[in-house]
């Protein structure tokens, strides 16, 4: 049984004009290790945008690994799953 405990961070903001909600989820105490980022725009609010990411996203030394695009709903579970 995996007993990684999951850390959260939401931060609602504007990003290049457009309001939204921002989700972090990650395993470790890096911001910039492995790491799952929702998106959820105020103009789309039941879709949410999944990046599977790592790195700084300030720098060049920035990836994404995976991608998805899933009902809200979903969003926290699918979270989970790329990070077991």
């Amino acid at each position: 049984m995996n007993t990684t405990q999951i850390r959260t961070s939401t931060h609602t903001s504007t990003w290049m004009g457009r309001k939204g909600t921002s989700t972090t989820y990650r395993t470790g105490r890096s911001t910039v290790g492995l790491r799952v980022n929702v998106m959820v725009w105020a103009d789309t609010p039941k879709v949410a945008e999944v990046r599977l990411i790592e790195g700084d996203g300030r720098t060049d030394n920035f990836t994404e690994h995976r991608t998805a695009t899933v009902p809200v709903e979903q969003a926290a579970a699918l979270a989970a799953e790329w990070l077991r």
